[in-house]
């Protein structure tokens, strides 16, 4: 008998914050000063199913990020956010990754049996970055793409009754979003780096007839915004990938 509704859950995993993220940066061309910081949340997301053992993206540590300047607080570590569900990073099954930034997939090398789910644009971009963007790479980028056992989607994917891959291109080449039906209707969460903000924007913008903004950080910003707006007619519940206010203290999605 196929599961109901509700059997699936998103376990929100927390690793690690960016304390000083430009808050101009979640919105691309709209008047926000400069100075303004925010605090950025970085994530790895199981899956709560019956079946296979997923999560979303693998994480980074802060580690990571203060080698590059930046400042970073440490929540957890990969490690010790499983064990609080009873699980190793052996018992990982896959893990589907919405796009091939290094903060996304920084941890993906620590699953000795998962197959990494990535989109072909997306993997296609990673092995050949634009020339622009490969001075923001870290120097190891090509490190943490190897050895990894890739199964290549193209366009949407149903993984089985209860979980979609979305197709959301415009951040990144072949980001891909989540879908999940969970007891709360359909969650998902962005294959774009986002938080709660582009999705309920400050007033003064709603009021320029912005219902939602789209961050500086993309390749495509048509796209981007095609995607955001995909998600949004879809979803019954959002969580943006980078979200910490809403997210915070929250164990169970579903």
């Amino acid at each position: 008998m196929a599961p109901d509704f509700g059997t699936y859950a998103i376990h929100p995993l927390p690793l690690c914050t960016v304390e000083n993220f430009p808050r101009a940066h979640l919105h691309w061309m709209l008047p926000m000063s400069s100075e303004e910081r925010i605090r950025d949340c970085h994530y790895t997301w199981y899956v709560e199913g019956p079946r296979e053992r997923y999560l979303i993206d693998a994480g980074i540590t802060a580690e990571r990020f203060a080698a590059k300047g930046l400042q970073s607080v440490h929540i957890q570590t990969l490690d010790q956010a499983l064990h609080k569900l009873g699980l190793e990073v052996g018992d990982i099954d896959y893990v589907i990754v919405t796009h091939a930034h290094h903060d996304h997939i920084a941890n993906l090398r620590r699953f000795p049996r998962a197959k990494a789910i990535i989109q072909r644009a997306e993997l296609e971009e990673a092995h050949h970055p634009f020339p622009y963007a490969r001075p923001r790479l870290p120097a190891d980028y090509a490190d943490l793409l190897d050895g990894v056992r890739w199964e290549v989607v193209a366009g949407d994917t149903r993984i089985d009754d209860h979980m979609e891959l979305l197709l959301t291109p415009g951040h990144s080449a072949g980001g891909q979003s989540v879908a999940v039906r969970t007891a709360q209707g359909l969650a998902i969460v962005t294959g774009f780096c986002c938080q709660q903000e582009n999705f309920d924007p400050p007033e003064e913008f709603k009021q320029r007839g912005y219902s939602f903004t789209i961050g500086a950080s993309h390749i495509n910003p048509v796209a981007l915004y095609e995607s955001t707006k995909r998600v949004i007619g879809l979803a019954d519940l959002v969580i943006p990938s980078h979200e910490y206010g809403r997210l915070a203290g929250v164990s169970k999605i579903g």
